[in-house]
């Protein structure tokens, strides 16, 4: 491969001219490619699925290519070539000229395709797609927005910040969401091909905040500091590395390791870091004790939630799967020999959040199991488990003085009965239904008496008035509903008034 080739590879789009960009968004908008507009004209199937397991050759023939929306969909999402002066005449020349201009075009047998350019919650996103995958580009190949993704930038709380790092930004999916309420952000990673992607789609979405550098790992903010890290890295564990966007190049889980330890450095007293690695258990050491060894002592307090656990052939297996590039068999074979080789048995995902803090005692490292469930955004679930654990380091004295509510989200779900001519609570139930999908059994009158957390009352205060409900001497009372109450603010049932 020449240097031109290469050059072509590692920056296909033309990002000198900010204005092209938005010019372009500005006309895809106006021709009808928006979210409502491909879900009216695509089978939700597919705006999945851009791997040609389904047959898109097919969606496009029924879909025609008489309207703008149609030409684009068989461009960007179902990458079905159109021919050349049916894409001028229905998109328009001076638009096709301006597409062309940002070499968003591709010319293939029968015409073009677009590089991949798609519409999610608003926002312009950029990547390679699957359905014409090729060799030469493996190493600089750019993913598209996936569960990992989403899952760090659900896991954000809904605020502002001042300045962010979106460390192994890939094509900038994290920066842009979370440009909507920063002053700055500074995207970093390691793949050309992937930045040159994000700063065409932060000219596209109109994001001025967000600078984007090359860098291995930490090296491009060397000294600096920031409110908010977000990172979905390369955490696949592999032999060695064959793609920017999936190997972390260090072998086993070893760049995780490296992020996770030096992240602290990088962020500044109260501020936040958002990770998701793959850390296996090896050499008898469980995940959970390799992942906490990483993070203890790093002046950060530390919520890590499990998610799926697999042995290390079922791991291969699914990647292996996934990547429609691979021989299969022999690189299965490839990459058991190297786990028996490292030691490791299974590997977990985890959703990893640390709040950097320097004051106010000992830092606490919370584990608990990621709820399989869950349904849109749960940073505010997120920032709810760092409120209530602070506020779980209290003493009892010092506890029952807090004022607490019960968690806005919350909702109570009872079955009831008919009984003497009256409804009677059979149940009930406490639920999340957004975020964490989680539901709590409780007694229905212990139910009706958590109202008086409303957060204007201390719990020395509503103890009282459960002890006056109750019929019972608050001493009486008083210990068990103190673990009761412990048990609540852990839950997040509870939250303190300044959640």
């Amino acid at each position: 491969m020449n240097d031109t080739d290469l050059g072509k590879i590692k920056t296909p789009l033309r990002v000198d001219d900010p204005a092209l960009a938005a010019k372009i968004a500005e006309g895809l908008l106006a021709r009808g490619f928006t979210g409502d507009g491909m879900r009216a004209a695509v089978p939700e199937t597919a705006l999945a699925d851009t791997s040609m397991k389904m047959d898109h050759a097919a969606i496009a023939e029924r879909m025609g290519m008489e309207t703008p929306l149609a030409c684009l969909l068989r461009a960007f999402l179902l990458r079905v070539a159109t021919p050349e002066d049916v894409m001028r005449r229905v998109m328009g020349a001076e638009f096709f000229a301006l597409c062309e201009a940002a070499r968003l075009w591709v010319r293939v047998e029968g015409g073009v395709v677009g590089e991949v350019v798609f519409l999610e919650d608003g926002l312009f996103l950029l990547s390679d797609n699957t359905a014409v995958r090729r060799k030469e580009i493996e190493m600089y190949w750019v993913m598209s927005i996936g569960t990992s993704t989403m899952a760090v930038a659900n896991s954000i709380a809904s605020r502002p910040f001042a300045r962010v790092l979106d460390l192994c930004c890939g094509s900038g999916i994290q920066s842009f969401y979370v440009a909507r309420r920063a002053e700055q952000v500074v995207a970093i990673d390691r793949n050309p091909r992937a930045l040159n992607y994000g700063r065409f789609g932060a000219g596209m979405n109109g994001h001025a905040n967000i600078e984007f550098r090359e860098s291995d790992c930490y090296s491009a903010v060397e000294g600096e500091q920031f409110d908010l890290i977000v990172c979905n890295p390369p955490y696949v564990m592999t032999p060695d590395r064959q793609a920017y966007y999936r190997d972390g190049g260090m072998g086993g889980d070893r760049f995780s390791e490296r992020i996770l330890r030096e992240a602290a450095g990088y962020l500044r007293d109260g501020g936040f870091g958002h990770f998701t690695c793959d850390v296996g258990a090896m050499g008898g050491r469980a995940s959970d004790d390799r992942l906490r060894e990483w993070l203890t002592g790093n002046g950060c307090d530390v919520v890590v939630l499990g998610g799926m656990k697999v042995k290390a052939a079922d791991y291969a297996k699914s990647w292996l799967k996934a990547d429609s590039g691979a021989q299969v068999q022999a690189e299965l074979d490839r990459w058991v020999a190297y786990f028996a080789e490292l030691g490791v048995e299974e590997i977990q995902n985890w959703l990893v959040i640390l709040r950097r803090r320097t004051e106010g005692g000992p830092n606490w490292y919370l584990q608990d199991s990621l709820p399989p469930t869950r349904k849109g955004h749960f940073g505010h679930q997120i920032a709810r488990m760092f409120a209530c654990q602070d506020v779980l380091r209290l003493d009892d004295a010092n506890l029952w003085k807090a004022r607490l509510r019960l968690a806005p989200d919350m909702r109570l779900q009872q079955i009831v009965r008919p009984e003497g001519g009256r409804w009677m609570a059979d149940s009930a139930k406490l639920t999340f239904g957004e975020g964490f999908i989680q539901e709590y059994d409780v007694e229905p009158r212990t139910a009706s008496l958590l109202i008086l957390y409303d957060g204007t009352r201390t719990s020395e205060e509503v103890l009282a008035r459960l002890s006056a409900e109750l019929g019972e001497e608050v001493e009486d009372i008083r210990a068990g509903w103190m673990g009761y109450l412990r048990h609540l603010l852990g839950s997040g049932i509870l939250e303190p008034v300044e959640a």
